[in-house]
């Protein structure tokens, strides 16, 4: 929570997307933060990114209905 407070400050955009495991299973994520009115940038790069990380359920996982 600490990264997100001087970009929502300023009003520069931002977006989490997934990047991974650790070792231990746990899910990492990655913050990219742009410029006023790239929003359009950052969604371009979460997509990319998103692409090449590998999907797992969690270890107690119940689908919905």
């Amino acid at each position: 929570m600490r990264f997100i407070f001087p970009g929502n400050l300023v009003g520069l955009p931002a977006i989490t997307f997934p990047a991974g495991y650790t070792s231990d299973g746990l899910p990492i994520g990655v913050q990219a933060i742009g410029r006023h009115w790239e929003e359009a940038l950052l969604l371009r790069i979460a997509y990319a990114a998103e692409q090449f990380t590998e999907r797992r359920k969690p270890g107690a996982f119940f689908p919905p209905l």
